[in-house]
């Protein structure tokens, strides 16, 4: 799993300078291959499209009807694995949504 408080911890990290990447595969417990990323008032219908309908039985989201957060779905073999609503205050990954196939693992690093 991947938590909010976790990767906060990682993102104040890099703010303070005390490291100079955030490596999303650092901060997750489960296996995954893809990340996506889908800003505030994403409709439901667009997640399907990126993802597949896999996102229905593990994400349970609102981002929808959300102002403020970001939903990042991690992917396993084209599968929903996990999905995490973080808000854009803490860190704003919203811009990253424009990469509709999602970044794979080994591209999902925030770099000074």
């Amino acid at each position: 799993m991947v938590t909010v408080s976790a990767l906060s911890f990682m993102i104040s990290r890099y703010r303070n300078a005390e490291i100079s990447v955030i490596k999303l595969s650092e901060v997750t417990t489960f296996s995954w291959d893809k990340v996506y990323f889908f800003g505030p008032y994403t409709p439901l219908s667009y997640l399907e499209y990126a993802v597949g309908r896999s996102w229905r039985s593990v994400c349970f989201t609102q981002i929808d009807t959300l102002e403020g957060y970001t939903l990042l779905v991690f992917t396993n073999k084209q599968k929903v694995v996990h999905c995490l609503e973080y808000p854009i205050d803490s860190f704003n990954f919203s811009s990253l949504a424009k990469y509709s196939s999602g970044l794979l693992i080994q591209d999902a690093l925030f770099i000074r």
